[in-house]
């Protein structure tokens, strides 16, 4: 019982951000901490995350180990996939508070 209590309690929550919940189409995220949604770009790129990282291997096993294009040892470099960091960048205030020392 009190599990199907925080269900509800938590599909509650989604619903109020007015999101197609569990929609195989949908490439819309949000963070739930403080309703705050990326823009398009941002949203496509981290549900294809997975993809670009698997596309990223391949290529990586082809250029080093398979046809020896690249030497083992070069550098890997990021895909740069943006995140919800932009949220908490965003929310932080402008003028830091200050502390007194006692």
């Amino acid at each position: 019982m009190k599990d199907e209590i925080d269900i509800q309690a938590i599909l509650f929550t989604l619903q109020q951000f007015d999101v197609k919940l569990f929609s195989n189409n949908s490439t819309e995220l949000i963070n739930i901490a403080t309703g705050v949604s990326p823009d398009a770009e941002t949203s496509w790129s981290i549900v294809t995350a997975m993809a670009q990282g698997a596309e990223t291997t391949q290529k990586f096993i082809q250029d080093r180990l398979l046809n020896a294009i690249k030497p083992f040892y070069t550098a890997i470099y990021r895909l740069k996939i943006p995140s919800f960091d932009f949220v908490a960048k965003s929310l932080q205030p402008a003028i830091k508070p200050k502390v007194s020392k006692i």
